[in-house]
């Protein structure tokens, strides 16, 4: 178990390279990568996709934001949907930022994603 704790950054370092690759090719990948044990893995997963600004993921990301625990993969992916360009996510963006976290980051992620949509 100790081994699978300490391979976290491995991992991460894995889903970073695959961020590079051609997207439809990393992307089952960086969807499994998503439900990562370590946080930061699942992190560095959703913001590879969202980096695609794929509006086609958008429900994706609202699944991820619906049902990890981690209020930083959770964030990310409220970042990843304000990239999506697709400007009907802006009153989940607005509700999401009602959801309390740590130092507000859910609700930061919310709206700077929220404001971009909406320019």
């Amino acid at each position: 178990m100790r081994q699978e704790r300490s391979l976290w950054a491995v991992r991460r370092a894995a889903v970073e390279a695959l961020a590079r690759a051609p997207r439809p090719a990393a992307e089952g990948a960086l969807k499994q990568a998503c439900r990562d044990s370590h946080s930061s893995v699942r992190t560095a997963a959703v913001q590879a996709l969202g980096a695609s600004k794929d509006r086609r993921l958008a429900a994706f990301y609202k699944d991820v934001f619906g049902k990890d625990k981690s209020v930083r993969v959770r964030a990310e992916a409220l970042r990843a949907l304000g990239l999506t360009d697709d400007a009907s996510l802006v009153p989940f963006l607005r509700e999401s930022a009602a959801v309390p976290s740590h130092q507000n980051m859910i609700k930061r992620a919310a709206d700077e994603a929220a404001e971009r949509l909406e320019k």
